[in-house]
């Protein structure tokens, strides 16, 4: 049915020109003759079908004073001034076209130092007497389990277009691969028409997933919110509508459901088992315990005597247990499918599973390093201790006897994830009590010391090896150093990359803030690029300070790739600039804050890492571009 939303006026007092995001240029002094004031600039464009329309008659009343121009084969227009401070009103006519006007009160007078400033805004006409065509809408649920039969559809007629004065935040719209379909939607740079006749809301009902909207129901060439509610199941669903095409559209509600992803309804299987102390092996009853697979996590029923049942688990998926208990270490099991062949569609597996006691550590320590050829010496540097086994703490079919076999839950949490990276000085380490697992067994690597190679592949067992001690090789090969850049030549880069050649592979030093040295290369980078076709419009970097907290470390799309002994500095144009015109060349790139990034060979840490800047000899790399 249709019924009248909101009266729009033409309140030309209350509306200003969108001088927005775009005052783009701005001009020392009028070297073409004008008058001092505002000038607009845009595009005039069919918005049905996006084609450009030429010839349109503009009129812009700026105070006392009249301008008329006319658009070009290609839709574009230039008009003015506006004289600060001084209403203003901009009409636009052409043949078969319907009226556009938009209305702006007075702009706040120019800095005495600047004689005209350029505003950009596109003007957006339709056919006239046309109504809205007919087109089919779909709707399907995300989840299938759970169909979207039923559905409210409202159409609510919205003000759209650039205006500055009056700014509104923007609805929550669905993400682009929710509704699909070629239907007009509004540009950003689009001014508002006020000379547009009242809009109809329109309401509908979604009955088996489609929808027909006849031909008329909704105003031509006014602009929709289009909200889509199916119930509590599903998460309401809205996106901008210009009914000015014909095409059919698709759209998917997501749905609000626990467990959103479909599994077969075959085979089940059911976790029943007890927990124990790892070391006394008492009987535990007070711990929580879950299973996670595919979207799945489901909480165990635990009874007072301890027992857990927990499921289904769908045969083919692998899985995890994770279990909580105070006093206990963090316990998170990742397991194997469990294969069956049996035909029966529920089955019962029996597991166990052992808690250790946090108190339960492995004695202090202290590590020991040397020199292989120096014994006045004493070497500073990084040492890395990595979990390999299980511990052998509780390895023996005695120590953690089973219900059911080897039915045992192990804990990959406590065993594989623990990795201790410790800085030693002057030959020593002191590892203290609960640093290490007890009984397990490490591997040692030993790094970023001047002049001598990695020592990968030593060994180490809490609670079973005392002190340990490590020697360390001398270094035969040459510093690290750059053999070649490809700035030297006399080429231009067509991209702004730049590749540097090393001696040596290079490696991202372990203990590098990876992040940090991302984002300072992001904060150094600059550009150098004129503004060639003197439109006002320049290439203009994103500013950090202009984004949302968290900032991302690459917000300008600055990176660096390592392959083998080659470091290539780029960055991407898309995400590099706030404003762009692909009018004005970019003449040079520069990369800064190069110290931030720190290098090591794999076989040979210098001192005990180099930066990017000492290597190259400067603090940032200047790249000469092809101006196109």
């Amino acid at each position: 049915m249709k019924h009248s939303y909101l009266k729009r006026g033409k309140a030309r007092a209350q509306r200003a020109l969108a001088i927005v995001p775009f005052l783009l240029a701005t001009a020392a002094g009028c070297s073409d003759g004008t008058a001092p004031g505002y000038y607009l600039r845009g595009r005039v464009f069919n918005g049905a079908d996006l084609d450009a329309v030429g010839a349109a008659e503009l009129t812009l009343m700026s105070g006392q004073d009249t301008h008329h121009v006319k658009s070009a084969a290609d839709g574009t227009y230039s008009i003015g001034p506006i004289v600060p401070g001084a209403s203003y009103r901009l009409d636009a006519t052409a043949a078969g076209m319907e009226e556009f006007e938009f209305t702006g009160v007075a702009l706040p007078a120019l800095d005495p130092t600047i004689n005209d400033r350029t505003l950009i805004g596109d003007i957006a006409l339709y056919a006239a007497k046309k109504q809205s065509p007919a087109f089919k809408m779909s709707v399907q649920s995300s989840d299938p389990r759970i169909p979207a039969t039923v559905a409210a559809l409202d159409f609510i007629p919205t003000a759209v277009g650039m205006d500055p004065s009056k700014p509104a935040a923007d609805p929550a719209l669905a993400p682009a691969n929710l509704v699909v379909g070629a239907f007009a939607q509004p540009s950003g740079t689009t001014l508002r028409n006020d000379a547009h006749p009242e809009a109809l809301a329109f309401h509908t009902t979604i009955v088996g997933g489609t929808v027909d909207i006849p031909e008329g129901a909704l105003s031509w060439s006014s602009t929709y919110l289009v909200r889509i509610d199916a119930g509590p199941d599903f998460t309401a669903l809205q996106f901008m509508l210009t009914p000015v095409r014909s095409n059919d559209i698709e759209v998917v509600i997501p749905t609000t459901s626990k467990y959103p992803t479909q599994l077969p309804q075959s085979t089940q299987q059911y976790f029943t088992g007890r927990m124990y102390d790892g070391v006394t092996l008492e009987r535990m009853k007070d711990y929580t315990m879950r299973l996670e697979y595919f979207d799945r996590v489901m909480d165990a029923k635990v009874d007072s005597e301890g027992r857990f049942v927990v499921g289904p688990l769908l045969a083919n998926a692998d899985y995890t247990i994770v279990v909580d208990a105070e006093g206990y270490r963090d316990f998170l099991s990742h397991n194997a499918k469990i294969s069956t062949s049996s035909p029966t569609q529920v089955s019962s597996l029996y597991y166990d599973a052992f808690l250790y006691p946090d108190n339960v550590k492995a004695p202090a320590v202290q590590a020991r390093f040397s020199l292989q050829n120096d014994t006045t010496k004493l070497p500073s540097g990084t040492v890395r201790f990595a979990p390999q086994t299980s511990s052998s703490l509780f390895d023996e079919a005695y120590e953690t006897p089973a219900g059911v076999g080897s039915q045992v839950w192990t804990n990959d949490e406590d065993l594989q994830q623990r990795a201790v990276v410790r800085d030693f000085m002057d030959g020593q380490l002191a590892m203290t009590e609960g640093d290490f697992v007890l009984g397990v067994e490490y591997t040692v690597t030993v790094y970023g010391v001047e002049g001598y190679a990695i020592l990968d592949g030593g060994a180490f067992t809490a609670g079973i090896d005392t002190n340990p001690s490590f020697t360390l090789k001398p270094v035969t090969e040459s510093a690290l150093r750059v053999v070649a850049m490809s700035t030297n030549g006399a080429a231009l880069s067509p991209t702004g990359s730049v590749e540097i050649r090393f001696n040596h592979e290079i490696h991202e030093y372990p203990r590098m803030d990876m992040d940090a040295a991302l984002r300072a290369l992001n904060d150094g980078f600059s550009v150098s690029s004129p503004d060639k076709d003197n439109d006002g419009v320049y290439n203009t970097l994103v500013d950090a300070g202009s984004l949302p907290a968290p900032v991302a470390s690459g917000y300008r799309g600055v990176s660096w790739l390592i392959m083998g002994d080659t470091l290539t500095l780029s960055f991407d144009r898309e995400r590099a600039f706030s404003t762009s015109d692909t009018g004005d060349p970019i003449m040079r790139a520069s990369y800064g804050n190069l110290s931030a990034i720190q290098l090591y060979t794999g076989s040979s840490p210098s001192a005990p890492y180099s930066t990017l800047a000492a290597l190259v000899g400067a603090a940032s790399i200047n790249v000469q571009m092809v101006a196109q």
